[in-house]
C-alpha cells in the first residue's frame, strides 16, 4: 500500500467490505485531495490495521467505499503509558495531547483538578479527540490513543494503583525504574489543591522530578513523557 495520504475510519463505520468515511474525513478527501469516485486511499481504523479502499461514492456528505485490500500493520503496540491531563487556558492543552498521541502513549485521561483554571468542556473534549485523530494520520500511526474522560483525580486512583502513578514534581527524585501500565501525573499551573495532594500521597503515588527549573504544564507533560518513554525503551 504505497498510498501519500493516510485516513482515518471509525471501527463503528467499517460493514464487511463496505466503509463510510465521516463528514472530516470527507471533506478532506474531496474538498482538499480532490479525491473522487474511483480513486484508491489508504486508511487506518486506529486498532494497528490499515485498509486500500477504492471510493464509490457520496452521499449525505459523506463518502463510501469499499476495501480492496486489508492487512495487519507491522507496528507495535502502544506504550503501556496513560497521561493525565489538566486543562490549561487558551489551546495550550494541545501541544501535550498531540505529543502524547505522536509518542503512541495508549491513553490520555482529561482531569479536572479543584484548582484549576477552566475545566473539561463537551467541546473541549470532543476537539481533544478529534486532535487525537490528527496526530495519528500526522504521525503515520495506526494505533489511536484512547481519550478519555473528564474526571476527577479521586476517579484515576479507583483505576490505577498508588505504585503505578507517577508524578511531576519539582520536590520529587529523579526517575530510577517505572512500573507499568504506569500513569504519569501532571497538574494545573496553580497546583493540586491539599485534598488532591492528600489523595495521592495515601495512595503511595510516586514523585518525580523534572529538573529545577519551574515549568508550564503543557511542557511538562512533553519532558515526563519523553522521560517515562525512555525508561521503557531501555
Amino acid at each position: 500500500m504505497g498510498h501519500q495520504f493516510r485516513f482515518y475510519l471509525d471501527p463503528a463505520a467499517i460493514e464487511g467490505l463496505e466503509v463510510r468515511f465521516d463528514p472530516g474525513e470527507s471533506h478532506h478527501l474531496s474538498g482538499v485531495l480532490r479525491r473522487g469516485t474511483g480513486a484508491e486511499i489508504e486508511a487506518t481504523n486506529g486498532l494497528g490495521e490499515l485498509f486500500a479502499v477504492r471510493l464509490t461514492g457520496k452521499w449525505g456528505g459523506q463518502w463510501h467505499g469499499e476495501i480492496v485490500e486489508r492487512t495487519a500493520a507491522p507496528e507495535a503496540e502502544l506504550l503501556p503509558l496513560a497521561l493525565a491531563l489538566p486543562c490549561l487556558k487558551g489551546d495550550r492543552w494541545e501541544l501535550a495531547l498531540e505529543a502524547a498521541c505522536e509518542l503512541g502513549t495508549g491513553e490520555v485521561w482529561l482531569v479536572d483538578y479543584r484548582q484549576a483554571a477552566v475545566a473539561w468542556s463537551p467541546a473541549r473534549a470532543d476537539r481533544a479527540r478529534r486532535k487525537a485523530v490528527e496526530a495519528l494520520k500526522q504521525s503515520g500511526g495506526t494505533r489511536l490513543t484512547r481519550i478519555l474522560g473528564p474526571c476527577r483525580p479521586a476517579d484515576l486512583l479507583q483505576i490505577f494503583p498508588g505504585e503505578q502513578i507517577y508524578l511531576a514534581d519539582a520536590e520529587g527524585q529523579p526517575l530510577e525504574g517505572i512500573q507499568t501500565p504506569a500513569l504519569l501525573v501532571v497538574g494545573p499551573e496553580a497546583g493540586w489543591s491539599g485534598e488532591e495532594e492528600a489523595l495521592f500521597r495515601q495512595a503511595g503515588a510516586k514523585r518525580f522530578s523534572l529538573g529545577s527549573r519551574r515549568l508550564r504544564s503543557e511542557i511538562a507533560s512533553i519532558a515526563a513523557l519523553a522521560a517515562l518513554s525512555m525508561k521503557l525503551n531501555t
